[in-house]
């Protein structure tokens, strides 16, 4: 600016150029001249006014933003820090300026930012690091840093910019979300439970346990038909039934399926859950877990608690239940029940004379030939020692019943051959009273039909006896 006004002075106002004499007709020139030195200041001055004032902004708005700036030179000394860095470092800026950056960085990761702002140049002047720093009490954090080089005309390095911000709140949700998907997935892909997602009964989505479970190959059966988890088309269609009406009300609806094992034949026992996803009425989510063997454990422990150890018929608890239904029968179809109790004549003797495991064969014998002699409806339980009770129902009248007592009493009457001993004669004493001419009650038929007994037996044994008030005649 100065070099310019004296210029214009030298060839305004001095010879050859010009010639200064302070009289009227040289003042022309003179205010022409103030009045250009006069323009170039006030331009001069509204210049560096706004320098000045886009300067300040500038600085305003580093400072003022929520990002931590910081500039360095190439060999990476600090030569300026916003204050927010100073307030995230708890350093002062005259603490920070002239010391290489980072203060906070961990010492094992320099190189590796050394190498990435190695790679800066003005084809890329930008790269993005994410690491972790230690603030000045010591704390860990995650930061994040776009770095900048600025360059000259040749490319040389000239100052590098960094405008970070902490992302440690970041890195932990990204942890925790890291952390949820891998549970997701652990749960999803467990070694327990099935899982399949169905939209309009096929298969959406499944894990690899629920074909496990089925004895099938390891393979994807998206797009499969529901069906294919079911051992007949009466238990998938059964289900659908039963179902899909409650998942649609927005139950849960639960169950135990039986299907077959692919790869033994076997048939499982599946307990089914669904339920539909929210506001959408074809998706649904099933959940199905072997229960085979508590299926059949608990068939066990049922079988046990019900069933006699010995002979595997019913015991007294089945037959008590047995004789309550086949009541119930006969009363709404007008048929006639037999209650016949049965005692094995001889029995103490032969284990006195043979030994109690033949005892058992004799016992095992004559379960066996009354299960030959009855129908697959009607009852034969033991209720302990040599006492049967066999459960006649669905008789039309008397002659039924003396069929039905003579072909069982035929069938103990034979000897039963056992290796290393002769023939075993063998017989029985029944006694029967009939529903509902001798009453309506079990506990009064199962005494009457033990009274009966007692008399075939006090008549000579191998005999059946029907109950009568006075018990004057024997059949």
């Amino acid at each position: 600016m100065a070099t310019l006004v004296l210029g214009v002075g030298y060839v305004e106002l001095s010879a050859p150029y010009g010639l200064f004499i302070f009289k009227s007709e040289t003042m022309p020139r003179v205010a022409v001249f103030l009045f250009f030195v006069a323009l170039l200041v006030s331009i001069y001055i509204l210049v560096r006014r706004a320098e000045d004032r886009d300067r300040k902004a500038y600085l305003r708005l580093i400072m003022d933003q929520t990002e931590f700036v910081c500039r360095c030179t190439p060999d990476g000394r600090l030569i300026y820090v916003n204050e927010v860095f100073c307030t995230y470092f708890k350093k002062s800026s005259t603490e920070l300026i002239g010391n290489v950056w980072f203060p906070g960085m961990w010492q094992s990761r320099l190189i590796e930012v050394r190498r990435k702002l190695d790679a800066l140049s003005p084809q890329n002047p930008t790269v993005r690091i994410e690491d972790r720093v230690l603030t000045a009490d010591g704390n860990p954090r995650w930061a994040e840093f776009l770095v900048r080089g600025h360059f000259d005309a040749s490319g040389k390095l000239l100052e590098i910019q960094y405008v970070g911000h902490d992302i440690t709140a970041l890195k932990q949700t990204e942890r925790e979300l890291s952390n949820t998907i891998a549970l997701q997935n652990a749960m999803l892909d467990n070694n327990l439970v099935g899982i399949a997602k169905i939209q309009n009964r096929k298969i959406v989505w499944h894990n690899r346990e629920l074909f496990h479970i089925l004895g099938m190959p390891d393979a994807d059966y998206a797009g499969q038909s529901m069906r294919m988890l079911f051992s007949d088309d009466a238990s998938y269609h059964k289900l659908g039934e039963e179902a899909y009406p409650v998942l649609k009300a927005k139950g849960v609806y639960r169950d135990e399926i039986k299907s077959r094992h692919a790869a033994s034949g076997k048939d499982i026992w599946m307990s089914v859950n669904g339920v539909m996803l929210p506001e959408d009425d074809e998706t649904s989510i099933w959940m199905f877990l072997d229960v085979t063997d508590s299926k059949f454990k608990l068939q066990a422990a049922q079988n046990s608690a019900n069933h006699d150890a010995l002979t595997g018929l019913p015991n007294r608890r089945l037959m008590d239940d047995r004789l309550e239904q086949a009541l119930s029968y006969g009363l709404r179809t007008r048929s006639l029940v037999a209650v016949c109790s049965v005692d094995l004549d001889g029995l103490k003797p032969a284990n006195d004379r043979y030994g109690h495991h033949v005892g058992d064969q004799l016992l095992k014998a004559a379960a066996e030939r009354m299960l030959a002699n009855v129908r697959p409806y009607d009852t034969v339980a033991r209720l302990g020692g040599d006492e049967f009770v066999i459960l006649l129902s669905n008789l039309q009248d008397m002659s039924d019943c003396h069929a039905s007592f003579q072909r069982i009493l035929e069938a103990l009457r034979q000897p039963l051959d056992i290796e290393g001993f002769a023939p075993i004669p063998m017989s029985a004493s029944i006694g029967i009273a009939i529903y509902p001419e001798h009453g309506n009650g079990p506990d009064a038929l199962l005494n009457q039909s033990d009274f009966a007994m007692y008399q075939a037996k006090n008549a000579g044994g191998g005999r059946y006896c029907i109950y009568d008030p006075s018990m004057g005649r024997a059949a």
